[in-house]
């Protein structure tokens, strides 16, 4: 007979929920942010700290403003396909939805 004992463990998961929508572009710039730093900012020291804060700030901005610009373009290319499909209305209404956030 053959047996396997398998151990599997996840670390921590957070979850985060919206009602009738998806996460705005901040949160996504956030999420990006901090997958791409991953630094624990305590371990630091204060000249240090203080640079790191202000570089994750700007690469967050950075982040926000090509998330915004990836859902105004993709807007545009489905509004597109809608108006050579004759929905004209469908389209002006869809293009009148605010983007950011």
């Amino acid at each position: 007979m053959l047996s396997v004992l398998t151990k599997f463990e996840v670390g921590n998961v957070t979850v985060q929920a919206e009602q009738n929508r998806g996460h705005s572009p901040e949160f996504w710039a956030e999420s990006a942010t901090r997958k791409i730093l991953g630094v624990a900012y305590e371990h630091l020291g204060p000249d240090v700290e203080e640079q790191a804060r202000v570089f994750r700030d700007r690469l967050k901005g950075e982040i926000y403003r090509c998330i915004l610009g990836a859902l105004r373009s993709d807007r545009q290319t489905i509004a597109g396909a809608l108006r050579r499909d004759g929905h004209d209305v469908m389209a002006d209404q869809l293009l009148q939805y605010k983007v950011d956030g």
